[in-house]
């Protein structure tokens, strides 16, 4: 998925920070394995780095001791059906790092489940009696991308311990309290992400780091994996220069589509459906976007978001884009997430525009269920019922601080 790692322990919790598409995320090495237990992956065609077929029966039980991480699994290697322990690490050398290479009470252990390949690691995992696992590498087949597992299962155990008991200390601060700790979270998430549309842009340029941007946010969660082979396989200028087929960019992902429990309005081919119209009538709308961009009023001083839309007229902003350069070929709400995840921090590392007012003022896009109930929680009577996405940011923000120390 292009993600960047870098490794943090907390006591006996593996924690890293995760460089995701649009910015760092902390994830904990239970978060991987809530994936292997619930098996959240593309399983069809599933093979070990050794080449050997997987199909696994059952993931195992749960151990949440000492020992293995999960108990007397059950799976089929190469046409042989097996039983044994499995293991989970963020990489191959963890298994060395954790001395399981001379604890005995991994020697039935016959599944490695590493998250990514360190680049240059070519450590093998081998237990103390000499038998050597087979390891799987999971990044490659999940379905959503790290981010949206690492929030989703967070605030899904953080409602599972209390319900929303652990934000009470936060709901019953003065409103002028909330909102100086969200904003606060905000601007950490922006820095994030400008710091990932930086690397980006220094790599892609402005065009086809937009064009990369766009089919990753079109492609919802589920399928961002093969989107992106399809995007950095067709970059913008072969889309504007050639005519390509929605059944050629369909086949060209070498990472199998994620089409189970898809909504017909969801499915890849409608997406790129959709992104092949706005190339056809719109074939250089990157440097339309940026043109736009460049127009843009931009403000001295702090304001609220009602006089700030005003002012700036941003809501007529909002709809001109969707409608001149999209042509409302993209919905409200995926429109609005590609403009703050993704082209408002682009914009800003590539010097078109100092776009953080923007991002703070921005109608909210897509925003998990749970957050919404969570800012349903609050009061927004008095003046801050708009849901702005530097609320929606700052919710998020602190929903995972919340989650990191349960």
């Amino acid at each position: 998925s292009g993600s960047r790692f870098e490794l943090k322990v907390m006591g006996a919790n593996r924690v890293e920070q995760a460089q995701g598409w649009y910015g760092a995320y902390t994830l904990s090495e239970r978060v991987i394995q809530k994936i292997w237990l619930a098996q959240d992956f593309l399983a069809t065609g599933l093979s070990t780095v050794s080449g050997k077929s997987l199909h696994v029966k059952h993931p195992g039980r749960w151990n949440l001791l000492s020992g293995p991480d999960f108990k007397e699994a059950q799976f089929i290697l190469d046409g042989v059906e097996l039983t044994g322990d499995v293991e989970v690490h963020f990489s191959a050398s963890d298994w060395y790092a954790h001395q399981h290479h001379i604890n005995p009470a991994y020697d039935a252990v016959r599944l490695h489940i590493i998250l990514y390949a360190t680049a240059g690691d070519t450590c093998v995992a081998r237990a103390s009696n000499g038998t050597v696992p087979e390891e799987v590498h999971l990044l490659p087949v999940l379905h959503r991308d790290l981010e949206t597992y690492a929030l989703d299962l967070a605030l899904c155990e953080l409602e599972q311990v209390d319900g929303f008991n652990w934000a009470e200390p936060f709901l019953v601060l003065p409103s002028i309290h909330q909102q100086a700790i969200l904003e606060a979270h905000a601007q950490r998430r922006w820095q994030e992400k400008l710091r990932f549309a930086k690397q980006r842009f220094e790599a892609l340029g402005w065009a086809e780091a937009s064009h990369q941007y766009c089919l990753d946010v079109l492609s919802y969660a589920r399928n961002r994996g093969p989107m992106a082979a399809v995007a950095q396989r067709y970059s913008l200028s072969v889309l504007v220069e050639n005519q390509v087929s929605i059944e050629e960019l369909f086949l060209a992902s070498p990472v199998a589509w994620h089409l189970d429990g898809v909504r017909p309005h969801n499915h890849p081919c409608r997406r790129l459906q959709h992104y092949l119209a706005i190339v056809a009538e719109c074939p250089d709308w990157p440097d339309r976007i940026a043109q736009h961009l460049q127009r843009m009023v931009l403000l001295d001083g702090d304001f609220t978001t009602s006089v700030f839309r005003r002012r700036t007229g941003l809501p007529a902003q909002c709809r001109n884009m969707r409608e001149q350069i999209f042509m409302n070929r993209i919905g409200t709400r995926r429109y609005n997430t590609l403009m703050v995840d993704a082209l408002l921090p682009l914009a800003t590392a590539a010097g078109i525009i100092d776009a953080e007012a923007y991002w703070q003022h921005w109608p909210a896009g897509d925003t998990p269920n749970r957050v919404q109930s969570l800012m349903r929680r609050m009061d927004f009577a008095n003046g801050r019922g708009i849901r702005t996405n530097g609320y929606v940011q700052g919710m998020l923000g602190l929903s995972l601080a919340k989650a990191a120390k349960a």
